[in-house]
């Protein structure tokens, strides 16, 4: 009883497709070369974009196997991080040390500066007079 009034849906569905299906093919017909070239165009673009993508997806496929590490390779890997480690911290103690160094001297000399008594001023030296202009006669 439910489905008595989708019963003509039903019916109707195959007559309105092929309805459908014959606008389409007449629309079709009507086109110029431009359009054609365009729906051309377009599917060489999905298709290209098709190959490239499985092309791609297959080659990280290739990687992801290829990619496989030993528990060997991990260690070495990490025994290379903890040299790199282990360099890095004793290069920069010895840049704290050295900048230690270097700051304690600078002090040093800036104590000393201090405490040396200041130098008198020498006096001002006077500019010479300028030559005093013969008079005319």
């Amino acid at each position: 009883m439910t489905d008595e009034p989708y019963t003509d849906e039903r019916q109707n569905f195959a007559a309105r497709a092929m309805d459908m299906s014959r606008n389409a093919l007449k629309e079709a017909m009507t086109w110029d070369l431009f359009k054609w070239v365009v729906i051309a165009l377009l599917t060489a673009n999905l298709l290209l974009l098709a190959l490239v993508s499985g092309g791609i997806k297959s080659r990280i496929a290739e990687l992801k196997q290829d990619s496989g590490t030993t528990a060997e390779d991990a260690a070495d890997f990490g025994k290379q991080i903890a040299d790199a480690k282990a360099g890095l911290a004793q290069a920069i103690s010895e840049m704290r040390s050295a900048l230690h160094d270097d700051v304690a001297q600078i002090s040093a000399k800036l104590d000393a500066r201090v405490q040396q008594p200041p130098k008198p001023a020498a006096p001002p030296v006077a500019a010479p007079k300028p030559a005093a202009k013969p008079r005319p006669q």
